[in-house]
């Protein structure tokens, strides 16, 4: 209800405009410098009591302008330091993801910093570096954890600016990946009690993601409730236009043709568990453990000979049966999707009456194709020994994939929800001034425009620095501890192993050309 009282800036403006109808009447010469009136320290056009308020309105979007822009510019260093990677240039990637994670120690970008910096420095070689990133970002996550998965204020600054303003809370990939990552960390230290927990967490985080997803859904959902007079844009009547449904089943259609796993397990994590509690098993009950990890691991690469003999063999040593010394081989190769934005038009019906269409930046999945599609471990011998060729494990492309599909519906919910309410204010705005024919109603339709462009913003943060494809290659460890790694474009690396344990050579390749890192670990008792 309108107040039967004058605003404070409605009688400010009403005295400016009876002084100056004063100033003409007396004739009194007015001092003018560049347009203004000096004399009335305002601009010489007469402002209507209500417009009066568009000044209020104009700093308002020239706030959510600078939010908007500034919102994005940071991410550019985080952007640059994974296409240098992906060009193989690891310096630059390491000097950029540096500089990126000095600036966001204490940001909402902090774990997404250290998650890129963990794994750029693993692909330079720099373990040291690695695994106190990685420390660092599951400190991170246990902050993340205790907080509320959802704060008004945030998604309300979000929905004025851009979604990139949000804190980035780690997909569930990262989460397994992260736990994945440092249980090799430690093993590669040969300290395998260390990575006991590390590995018992990321089945309990594959395990936790269903359920957590559920939630977030819920979350989205009730944010896309129907809008109120007070929050202006209705997004849940948004999702239900039949040209944006179209554009959206267009653009994200192909994700449903990827090869799916069960939801939110990598089979890489899968895999690696069952290795470990099969070589370090310290009673029954790991040994049961690494065959159920086996089991699960087939059902999900039902077509991999290497991952069948694991299943097999747990199954001896369950029953009783004698280990053998067995070497494998992991490849790491390529890099996971990074993303981009894709441009869509979403119905804006705020006012009642016609639909209108403005575009908004929704996300897209961007795949690499330059990796190192096979390795092969050769065994010296005679006829030039034994040859072993990799197979694939786990694909990230479908694993990443599959979780942007899944989170989809909260994806587009926030999207709808910002770019619709940036719309709508910039809408409501020019509209205060759109009968107002002077400069300062041109300068708020130039910011409006400018606010819409500059915070229209998909949020491209993500993991893109994972590898792309997990391979595998396992052989019985040859008696004279000698395997030869080659592959095109790269010179033969030849590996010692030690010939009574388990042994692991992680090989991590970045593209056809760049030169790739190996290391290895051996774990498990002597196996005589």
């Amino acid at each position: 209800m309108q107040s039967k009282y004058p605003s404070k800036t409605d009688a400010l403006a009403a005295t400016a405009n009876a002084r100056t109808k004063r100033d003409l009447a007396q004739k009194r010469p007015a001092e003018v410098v560049d347009g203004y009136d000096m004399t009335m320290r305002r601009p010489r056009f007469s402002i209507p009591p209500r417009t009066c308020r568009a000044p209020g309105r104009l700093r308002l979007i020239g706030l959510a302008l600078v939010l908007g822009v500034c919102g994005g510019c940071h991410d550019h260093k985080l952007l640059q330091a994974q296409q240098s990677l992906r060009a193989g240039d690891v310096n630059s990637a390491q000097r950029d993801i540096r500089e990126y994670a000095r600036h966001h120690r204490d940001s909402g970008n902090a774990l997404i910093a250290e998650l890129e910096r963990g794994s750029i420095a693993l692909a330079a070689g720099d373990h040291e570096t690695s695994g106190e990133a990685f420390a660092r970002a599951d400190e991170l996550l246990r902050e993340i954890d205790r907080q509320p998965d959802v704060s008004l204020s945030r998604e309300m600054l979000a929905a004025l600016t851009n979604l990139s303003t949000l804190p980035y809370r780690g997909t569930h990939y990262d989460r397994v990946m992260l736990s994945t990552y440092r249980a090799l960390g430690a093993l590669r230290q040969g300290d395998t009690d260390a990575a006991r927990p590390y590995l018992i967490t990321a089945y309990e985080r594959q395990r936790e993601a269903v359920a957590a997803n559920a939630k977030r859904l819920e979350a989205a959902q009730s944010a896309a409730a129907p809008g109120t007079p007070d929050r202006g844009y209705d997004a849940a009547r948004a999702q239900r236009d039949p040209r944006l449904q179209a554009a959206l089943d267009r653009q994200y259609r192909p994700l449903a043709g990827l090869r799916a796993y069960a939801d939110y397990v990598n089979p890489f994590a899968e895999w690696l568990q069952g290795v470990y509690f099969t070589a370090e098993a310290a009673d029954g009950n790991d040994l049961e453990r690494a065959r159920v990890s086996f089991a699960r691991t087939v059902s999900l690469v039902p077509g991999s000979g290497y991952v069948a003999q694991d299943a097999a063999a747990a199954e001896r040593l369950a029953a009783g049966g004698a280990a053998e010394p067995v070497t494998y081989v992991v490849l790491a190769t390529g890099v996971a999707p990074s993303r981009g934005e894709v441009r869509i038009d979403i119905p804006v019906f705020v006012f009642g009456g016609a639909v209108d269409y403005v575009g908004a930046n929704f996300p897209r999945l961007i795949y690499h194709s330059n990796f190192l599609r096979d390795l092969t471990v050769r065994v010296p011998g005679e006829d030039g020994g034994e040859r072993y060729t990799t197979e694939l494990l786990s694909d990230m492309d479908s694993v990443v994939s599959q979780e942007f599909e899944n989170e989809l519906p909260i994806i587009v919910t926030k999207t709808l929800v910002a770019a619709g309410t940036k719309a709508a204010l910039a809408y409501a705005i020019r509209e205060a001034v759109d009968d107002q024919n002077n400069d300062l109603a041109t300068l708020v339709r130039i910011f409006s425009l400018l606010y819409q462009y500059a915070a229209n913003q998909a949020d491209l943060r993500t993991w893109a620095t994972l590898p792309k494809q997990f391979r595998i290659a396992r052989l019985p460890t040859p008696p004279g501890g000698t395997i030869l790694l080659t592959a095109p474009g790269q010179p033969t690396a030849t590996v010692t192993l030690d010939p009574v344990q388990t042994n692991m050579v992680f090989v991590r390749s970045i593209n056809t050309y760049a030169p790739w890192q190996a290391w290895q670990f051996s774990l498990g008792k002597d196996i005589r």
